[in-house]
């Protein structure tokens, strides 16, 4: 859907100017993250890129893991 992925090492000073961070993991799925070291990320809310995939993936996750919680 036009989202250019790229998996690298971030430096942990640029967490500090970033506009939105998030993990992932198969246990804990999408996580928004928006606080690093009492400092908030961007304006401490999950992002509108976060919010979008976040939508996407659990309308996904209806649709072929209807057993999933």
């Amino acid at each position: 859907d036009g989202c250019e992925v790229i998996e690298e090492a971030v430096p942990v000073n640029a967490l500090g100017v970033a506009e939105e961070v998030w993990i992932t993991s198969s246990t804990r799925e999408m996580v928004p993250v928006i606080e690093i070291d009492g400092r908030a990320v961007a304006d401490g809310s999950p992002g509108p890129v976060f919010q979008r995939l976040w939508a996407q993936y659990h309308s996904y996750r209806q649709q072929h893991c209807p057993e999933a919680p």
